[in-house]
């Protein structure tokens, strides 16, 4: 049995009366801490002899024998001190043996359970900082490796990850409570394997909010498992009566090198669908089947935003004109195996500073852009780089049941690109920098032209004025006959469409006139009725 000597009357110890003379006969009882309980202590370091209760002091006051009182090892005592007429001296409470670690173990077990935390201060640098517990602070943030998220790129860190995002699956509206408030997850450096990982909301309203929920790390990975379709999903769980708003992602990678699932819609790296008030920071995607979209909107409304992203492709479904109000900024699509941004039914979409490299990659017609049933796009200042024959800048051969149209596309790099536009596009403005061999307009062709159209004017590349080469030129078209004089102005946009801006009629009546861009290159009339002679000018720029 392990002992710890004395700290009181231990080895050697002399007691005395109040007078000074030694304490003779003095009597030492030994209780348990606190009580009137006797507790046994030994005479040496072995534990093997237990002292009588009382101890009796010799002559001198002091011990008899060895002089020793050796304590039971995790054991409190009380001592209790009488002269030899048994009048009480004092009381000593709460002893342990010399070096007797028990309540620092117990202390160290207590810092070490679940409320130990709560037990340490801490106060920030500065003025007027609030002292609080360390607990406190760290509870401000939930780690996805509080829930047991290992990181590993080995363990299946789904469910560890799910249980820290269902902390903040919080009810739609106004919070009521702060637990009601959203937070952040963090993501520590690591790779975590994942199967799918859904935000979705609890209840059955409209709108039905998570009140903020963010997810953020140091680029930390979330690498899909082969049967993983979608890494993160950010939905309604199928419900399209409910929306799912003001979640933040920043900071992570999105591995979907292991994901197997074919199609545009099968291996997904972040799904969003009935979506809306959601931001997108610096993200990374890499991997996945050749045809896949490492982000896919589907349905998803307004206000939404992305910045710094890097990844293959894009896809914006929002089925008739349900996506809007969404903004990219300064994002990357590289290696594209495939058309980079697809947006089919949108309005009100933002592209600035974005890059675009080789979009035909994977051979065949793919583009830059590929846009059907959309309007009011704006895509400023980046740059959209090809190596083959078959890529395109902007793809609406397949426009939908609306077309597209106000598209706004202005300082962006092209020169790369084998087509700058292959469809049609009505109502937009272009005036970027597309190089190729052009034929400079100024020749004054004539032609007679009726009610099937007619060829007018041929361009053997993209026009150009001052030395500028321009995506689309704007041209002056002259016609007369008998008394009837009309001057038109129209904008041709090369690859792309043709539109009326100006009509002016000099003399009399013009029958209604409608022009077309046929193959691409060749500007061509038709008239209502009767014939004309044509005359096209080049005008000196466009604007």
């Amino acid at each position: 049995m392990p002992v710890n000597l004395s700290p009181a009357a231990g080895a050697a110890a002399q007691f005395f009366t109040d007078n000074g003379v030694p304490l003779a006969g003095g009597l030492i009882y030994t209780y348990a801490a606190g009580t009137t309980t006797p507790q046994a202590a030994y005479t040496s370091s072995t534990g093997g002899t237990a002292w009588s209760n009382p101890i009796v002091l010799n002559s001198a006051g002091r011990v008899s024998g060895g002089g020793e009182i050796w304590l039971t090892g995790n054991l409190a005592y009380k001592f209790v001190l009488y002269d030899s007429t048994s009048v009480l001296i004092a009381t000593y409470d709460q002893i342990r043996g010399v070096g007797d670690t028990t309540e620092l173990l117990a202390f160290e077990a207590l810092l070490a359970g679940s409320t130990g935390s709560s037990l340490v201060g801490y106060t920030q640098g500065g003025a007027n900082a609030i002292a609080t517990t360390v607990q406190a602070k760290l509870r401000q943030t939930v780690s996805v490796m509080d829930f047991g998220a290992v990181g590993n790129g080995v363990a299946d860190d789904t469910a560890a990850i799910q249980a820290a995002i269902d902390v903040f699956k919080l009810p739609a509206g106004t919070p009521a409570t702060v637990a009601d408030t959203g937070g952040g997850i963090y993501f520590p450096r690591g790779i975590y394997k994942v199967s799918g990982l859904r935000i979705i909301p609890v209840d059955s309203s409209n709108n039905g909010a998570v009140n903020g929920i963010t997810l953020f790390g140091e680029n930390a990975v979330l690498k899909g498992t082969a049967a993983c379709t979608r890494i993160l999903s950010i939905d309604t769980d199928g419900d399209i009566t409910k929306n799912i708003a003001d979640i933040c992602v920043d900071g992570l990678q999105f591995d979907l090198s292991a994901m197997t699932t074919t199609g545009a819609n099968g291996s997904v790296g972040l799904w969003l669908e009935n979506a809306y008030a959601c931001s997108f920071r610096n993200l990374s995607f890499f991997g996945g089947p050749t045809d896949n979209s490492h982000i896919y909107l589907n349905r998803t409304g307004s206000s939404m935003s992305f910045y710094d992203i890097h990844c293959s492709r894009i896809v914006v479904n929002g089925e008739d004109f349900g996506a809007a109000q969404l903004v990219l900024t300064t994002c990357q699509f590289y290696s594209v195996r495939c058309t980079g941004i697809r947006i089919n039914a949108a309005w009100g979409l933002g592209f600035y500073g974005c890059i675009v490299e080789n979009p035909g990659n994977a051979g065949g017609n793919e583009a830059a852009f590929q846009m059907s049933d959309c309007r009011n796009i704006t895509i400023i200042g980046g740059d959209y780089e090809g190596s083959s024959a078959s890529d395109i800048y902007l793809d609406t051969s397949a426009p939908g049941t609306y077309g597209v149209s106000k598209v706004y596309s202005v300082n962006n790099s092209v020169a790369s690109l084998a087509t700058y536009i292959s469809g049609e596009i009505s109502n937009g403005y272009f005036q970027d920098q597309y190089n190729s061999i052009v034929a400079v307009i100024g020749a004054y062709p004539q032609a007679t032209v009726g009610t099937s159209a007619t060829t007018i004017y041929s361009f053997a590349g993209n026009p150009t004025s001052g030395g500028n080469t321009l995506s689309f030129a704007k041209i002056g078209v002259t016609g007369s006959v008998s008394s009837n004089v009309f001057y038109d102005e129209i904008v041709v946009c090369f690859g792309g469409y043709v539109t009326r801006v100006v009509t002016a009629t000099v003399s009399g009546a013009p029958a209604a006139r409608t022009y077309t861009l046929s193959g691409g290159n060749l500007l061509q009339l038709a008239m209502a009725s009767g014939s004309y002679l044509v005359k096209t000018v080049a005008l000196i720029a466009p604007n």
